[in-house]
């Protein structure tokens, strides 16, 4: 039933485009700006932004352009460590979505892993390089400039990472993750921390996080009961509570890299963040009434790269296409399909398709306390095929 849903759910969200719909997504026109080879291996392997859950073809002159950079891996070995990442993480997305085929198996399948697996090992980083990349400014983003419809009127926080400031970090408890699609979504090559905050301070969000809690746990053991056909007495569940006017809440998506032992690790910087405020606005241009605004925030590859500034993430068009959950062609009027209610539930979902855990109560961290999306990556199958080639690379050994 389960898998059914599931399935369901893709069909609906994720219906192909022809061609001309497709829009332009910007991308970096820095990276190896010098080096012909290694740019087209960069621009055939690198996630598509406004889909990256579509998967890479297998082509043979894939397979000649990876010898053609690999011969020259010096170069790569030679670039700074914000270089070496982009040029990693995206060989990882390529190796994530060829293993994660039906024919991984295959031959020119296996060819093509086998050569991204010395990319992912010539680009790692030590992880002290990890600690010292360039840090995301989480309060500025470029587009704010821009006018934008009222639906879409959120401006980002500039106290969101600081230590004391009404913010308060969540995860799930006894799993230490949080937005689950989210994370299924990137192949866990990102780790995502949801923050959370009230117009009256944190005294009645921690007051609503005990609420919060309680239905959780009551709502998790009927879920149980109901999925598993379970004819057992069930304690009733308590009224979901809901949101004060004003509420904010932000997932802050974090790269992780692959460090020189193979492993998994959190980076400072930045792929996407995403914010909703729960006030009532009207979209300026249909006049229909909606529960919250939000806006959306995607790194700029430029920005980072270039070392005249500290914002890296650029404001998202109001129909620009993105990758969340799933593929949202629509952009940011599809974000109320799964996040359309009035509380922390509607911050983690609940429709059909959605990752959930057996519970969804909440702890509270200290900022910023990075996830176990690291622990979760190195348990997936997909990452066991990398591990095993990278040994044989000398690392993660």
């Amino acid at each position: 039933m389960r898998i059914l849903i599931s399935f369901l759910a893709t069909l609906w969200f994720c219906t192909p485009r022809s061609p001309g719909q497709e829009p332009t997504i910007p991308h970096s026109t820095l990276l190896f700006a010098d080096n012909a080879t290694w740019k087209a291996l960069y621009q055939s392997v690198r996630p598509n932004e406004e889909n990256e859950l579509r998967p890479l073809r297998v082509d043979p002159s894939l397979q000649t352009l990876l010898d053609a950079a690999l011969q020259d891996a010096d170069f790569l070995r030679a670039q700074r460590p914000v270089v070496r990442l982009l040029m990693q993480d995206a060989a990882w997305h390529a190796f994530d979505s060829l293993a994660s085929e039906r024919d991984y198996h295959e031959p020119a399948n296996r060819a093509l892993r086998m050569r991204l697996a010395r990319v992912i090992a010539v680009a790692a980083l030590t992880e002290e390089e990890i600690k010292h990349l360039p840090a995301t400014n989480t309060g500025a983003a470029i587009g704010n400039d821009k006018k934008r419809n009222t639906e879409f009127d959120v401006d980002l926080p500039t106290d969101l990472l600081e230590k004391g400031s009404d913010w308060l970090q969540l995860t799930y408890k006894n799993l230490d993750r949080i937005a689950l699609t989210h994370e299924m979504s990137r192949r866990g090559r990102s780790e995502f921390l949801l923050f959370v905050r009230f117009p009256d301070g944190r005294k009645p969000l921690e007051d609503y996080l005990r609420s919060h809690n309680e239905y959780a746990v009551a709502e998790g053991r009927r879920r149980d009961a109901i999925l598993n056909f379970m004819a057992v007495r069930v304690d009733p569940v308590p009224p979901i509570p809901k949101f004060p006017a004003h509420a904010q809440a932000v997932l802050l998506e974090r790269m992780l890299a692959i460090s020189d032992r193979g492993v998994p690790v959190a980076t400072p910087i930045s792929r996407s963040l995403a914010m909703i405020d729960f006030q009532s606005a009207v979209n300026s241009e249909s006049g229909r009434l909606h529960n919250f605004r939000a806006a959306a925030f995607r790194l700029s590859p430029d920005t980072l790269l270039g070392k005249e500034t500290n914002v890296h993430l650029r404001r998202l068009k109001e129909r620009e296409p993105f990758t969340g959950e799933t593929h949202f062609p629509l952009g940011l009027q599809q974000c109320s399909t799964c996040h359309g209610g009035g509380g922390l539930l509607s911050l983690t979902g609940g429709v059909a398709g959605m990752i959930l855990p057996p519970n969804r109560a909440v702890d509270s961290l200290p900022k910023v306390t990075a996830s176990d999306t690291q622990k979760w990556k190195l348990q997936r199958p997909e990452f066991g095929l990398l591990r095993g080639l990278l040994e044989g690379l000398d690392l993660a050994k």
